[in-house]
């Protein structure tokens, strides 16, 4: 998670900005993430999101870049997604988690 707003896009492309990194290979968290990201929806309309925290999710052969605001906003691979009050809830409770 980033303490200051980054545009998605310069997460995905610029490895020059220093964030904390978190693995999760916990089964029922993945599991609940899987189910609640598989359910992401397009967005009736397009908001300008405030990324401030970005998820490499790894299932399969296939990885893709979820950037999300700390209140609202996702994005998955630069394409806009409704938000997830759920999906943001389970991210912050298990990264703010010590």
């Amino acid at each position: 998670m980033t303490a200051m707003s980054i545009p998605c896009h310069a997460l995905m492309e610029n490895g020059s900005v220093s964030v904390e990194k978190v693995v999760i290979d916990d089964i029922g968290f993945t599991e609940e993430f899987s189910l609640l990201y598989n359910n992401l929806q397009e967005p009736e309309k397009n908001n300008t999101i405030d990324t401030r925290i970005r998820i490499l999710y790894h299932h399969g052969a296939q990885s893709d870049t979820i950037c999300m605001g700390e209140y609202f906003g996702i994005m998955v691979n630069g394409q806009q997604k409704e938000d997830s009050p759920k999906l943001l809830k389970l991210i912050k409770d298990r990264i703010y988690k010590k």
